[in-house]
């Protein structure tokens, strides 16, 4: 078998025959598909995929993900490439990578798929997706297969394979072109549409009536945008409020009406020209509302800068299959910015094809000003801002002063005054928003959010509480170290241990190696300097060169040298053999001298090496011969150990100068209570209370966690219920009154926190000592942990302050 593949399967012609060409391959086939609002019926897609032979069926729905992370931010883009296209096809499929990667990862498939062709967009933009997510997944693209597309020229070579292979298919070779549907569009390609200049069929468009079927009466409706996202339409004094059921509603005004079709060519990212048919009725009429709120509401210069360089950019770059790209996060942080004051309601009317805005209103907005605007009233302006005259040089002269110094400001001014209003009925104050100061009325806020005077904050900071100290987001399956409090997420904690132990590994490996070599140039030093030595030492006693300790010649030589002074010639006799002879035998002698004493093995530890070759050579020099020159030895100039490696993982979370060990026997999971009245949404995370007060649990609380149940309690509740002294009204007391030790137990499960005590039972003359697994298994310690925060300076005891250096206050 090649390998388990996860395969987006759509039912229609091309992942038909893709999912069958891979089971013939040797592939086991996971086929995936996506929910994001397509006319397609489930069941059948699931039964087809099955019969052709594929392992299993995943169906996720992704409507409301779609919608709201992909459509609703578009339209607050304005997105439309080349001023026609609203990226239907590109906004879903980033979505629909996404999902696929994570049924590739919970179903173990090494290799993920797709049925695009080499010339669309759509293989770009998945396996950019599939490879941002996952660099190392393998992709299996088959219309890159030389045997592939080899086999299968074009879609009729498809057909009749899908015939052979009795696979049903709803295309025909008569109506040839492809479809694709979702929730925001529906795209027609290929086929007889490739001729440009043909018209394309009226049975082709699937989510739009030909407008001159539509009826004839007109459909009026309003859109309310907060923050530039649609929240209410209403249509007959009915609101959909739910992002599904507008979307719904607005398909269905939209098709009735015949709102939304283009026939265009447009510029694929490979270079290519191709021809694409397109209904969306609801994006359409979204776009239209938004751009017209926008006037009303938006500053100038905001949507001018946003239309220059956010809208163009972020439109492109989505098309372009970048969505998972830095510089799209850059430019949406940018967007996200522009929407914030976008409060407005557009009224809107549909009728046969096209969608009129009928008038637009905003309850929280004040730049549009229509006493400013009136023609009948000149409150807050004068005309002598925005012309001249020319009647005489010196009045041309002053009339410009006038306008350089007044008029000029008083026009630019106008928006400004209008920006600062806005902030000051938020009780705001204009700053400098690109430096990281707060200003005292952010300050105060803060303060009051953290209920302390004494809190000192910073913008890097501000976690909410019970937030993970590796991925900085609210921690799922929380656990804490029971030995500082920290709190993470399971799987962050897992996987950083497990990157500390192989890099531990590695290092270890490492040193040994390093000391392997040390020890052997050791021993080549070791066995270099003896060979050099014995030579030294028997060309001396052979009186062929070499010098005594004191630099001095030889006696011979000397008193040759004595003879000639004194004009008397002598004549020398050398016995070669003799001094051979001695040379031989001094020469054995200094070999079992070094011998004897080098005892270093072969197994020896490396750490010990450099200190007992040193050893060796300080107790050879007491029983070497004493022609022996100590400045020859080896032990000189030998290298100093390298550093221990890290012995075991250290929380990550500690402070670089003050670390402590961690590992997965000292790690607690976190049992958090929750609030059952909680008025959130499903999506935001719960409500985390103290099971005493059921007050709120914020980094001001000082949480504290118990030991080993992990139950967490404010610290007030803690000292009252939990301590060991306590009294009543405390309901655990009467309960254990009548036990000999005073022990604190847990509030919620009554778990004992307290080290058990030795007990001493004497039994005759034997004392039997009992204890509790603790600490010297590597288990935690049972008792109270303070849950530290990284919410603020305050909470966290002043010493857990997450700040950028140079971050002050600006008061």
């Amino acid at each position: 078998m090649a390998g388990r593949l996860c395969l987006a399967y759509s039912g229609g012609l091309d992942t038909s025959c893709i999912l069958r060409w891979l089971l013939d391959a040797g592939y086991e086939v996971i086929c995936f598909l996506a929910n994001v609002g397509q006319q397609e019926d489930f069941d059948a897609v699931e039964a087809k995929a099955l019969k052709i032979g594929a392992s299993k069926m995943v169906i996720l729905d992704l409507r409301r993900e779609f919608v709201e992370e992909f459509c609703f931010r578009a339209i607050q883009c304005n997105a439309q490439y080349e001023g026609r296209y609203l990226l239907g096809t590109s906004l879903a499929r980033p979505a629909i990578a996404r999902a696929q990667m994570r049924v590739a990862k919970d179903h173990g498939c090494d290799f993920v798929s797709h049925g695009c062709t080499g010339k669309g967009n759509d293989g770009i933009r998945f396996e950019l997706a599939f490879l941002s997510m996952d660099p190392k997944i393998q992709i299996v693209a088959p219309w890159r297969e030389p045997k592939f597309y080899q086999q299968f020229q074009g879609r009729n070579d498809l057909l009749d394979y899908a015939a052979a292979k009795n696979i049903p298919t709803v295309q025909s070779k008569a109506k040839p072109y492809s479809m694709d549907d979702n929730l925001s569009h529906c795209s027609y390609e290929a086929g007889m549409l490739e001729d440009p200049a043909v018209t394309p069929p009226d049975d082709m468009w699937t989510r739009t009536l030909d407008p001159r079927a539509a009826p004839d009466a007109p459909i009026d409706l309003t859109i309310t945008f907060e923050q530039g996202i649609p929240t209410c339409l209403t249509v007959d004094n009915h609101n959909y409020t739910d992002s599904i059921e507008l979307f719904n509603a607005l398909n269905d005004i939209g098709r009735k009406s015949g709102i939304g079709r283009i026939d265009i060519v447009e510029n694929r990212f490979i270079g290519l020209k191709s021809r694409g048919c397109y209904d969306a009725p609801a994006m359409t009429i979204l776009r239209l509302a938004h751009l017209d709120a926008e006037g009303l509401v938006l500053d100038s210069r905001v949507r001018s800068l946003r239309d220059c360089f956010v809208t163009h950019n972020w439109t492109e770059l989505v098309y372009n299959g970048l969505y998972f790209s830095p510089e799209r996060e850059f430019l949406e942080n940018s967007l996200l910015f522009s929407q914030q004051r976008v409060n407005a309601e557009v009224r809107l009317r549909c009728y046969k094809g096209s969608v009129s805005v009928l008038g637009r209103s905003s309850k929280t907005e004040k730049l549009y000003s229509e006493e400013d605007a009136s023609m009948d009233s000149l409150e807050n302006f004068t005309p002598l801002d925005t012309s001249t005259s020319r009647s005489s040089p010196q009045a041309l002269r002053d009339l410009l002063i006038v306008m350089l110094q007044a008029g000029f400001i008083n026009i630019n001014s106008i928006r400004l005054k209008k920006f600062g209003m806005q902030k000051a009925e938020k009780g705001e104050r204009k700053r400098n928003t690109s430096l990281a100061f707060f200003t005292t009325h952010e300050r105060n806020q803060l303060k009051s959010s953290w209920g302390s005077q004494a809190t000192r904050l910073t913008r890097d900071s501000f976690l909410p509480f019970a937030s993970c100290n590796l991925c900085l987001q609210p921690s799922r399956d929380a656990v804490a170290c029971t030995s500082h409090g920290d709190i993470f997420c399971r799987e962050c904690i897992i996987s950083n241990l497990l990157a500390q132990r192989k890099e531990i590994k590695r290092l270890e490996k490492e040193d040994e190696k390093r000391r392997t070599e040390d020890n052997e140039n050791a021993r080549e030093k070791m066995e270099e300097e003896k060979e050099r030595s014995v030579r030294e030492f028997e060309r001396t006693m052979m009186g062929l060169e070499g010098t005594g300790q004191q630099g001095k010649k030889s006696t011979s030589m000397a008193k040759g040298e004595a003879s000639e002074s004194r004009g008397v010639k002598r004549k020398f006799e050398l016995n070669v053999e003799e001094m051979l002879k001695n040379a031989k035998e001094e020469r054995a002698k200094a070999r079992k001298a070094i011998d004897d004493e080098k005892v270093l093995l072969p197994r020896e530890k490396p750490h010990t090496l450099y200190s007992r070759v040193d050893n060796v050579l300080q107790s050879a020099k007491q029983t070497l011969p004493s022609f022996w020159v100590p400045s020859l030895t080896p032990s000189t100039g030998s290298k100093t150990s390298s550093a221990a490696a890290k012995p075991s993982p250290i929380c990550p979370a500690s402070s670089p100068t003050a670390t402590h060990p961690l590992s997965l026997k000292s790690l607690v999971t976190i049992n958090f209570s929750t609030s059952t009245t909680s008025s959130k949404s499903n999506t935001d995370p719960p409500t985390l209370i103290c099971p005493a007060c059921n007050k709120i649990l914020s980094n001001a609380s000082k949480a504290m966690l118990t030991v080993p149940c992990g139950h967490v309690l404010c610290k007030p509740c803690a000292q009252k219920f939990m301590s060991p002294t306590q009294k009543p009204p405390d309901p655990h007391v009467e309960k254990y009154a009548n036990e000999e030790d005073d022990r604190a137990r847990c509030y919620v499960c009554e778990t004992e926190l307290t080290d058990v005590p030795d007990k001493r039972k004497k039994n005759g003359d034997k004392i039997e000592k009992e204890k509790e697994k603790g600490p010297e298994n590597g288990l935690p310690r049972r008792g109270l942990v303070e849950l530290r925060s990284e919410g603020t300076g305050f909470a966290g005891g002043g010493s857990n302050i997450a700040k950028r250096e140079g971050v002050t206050f600006q008061c």
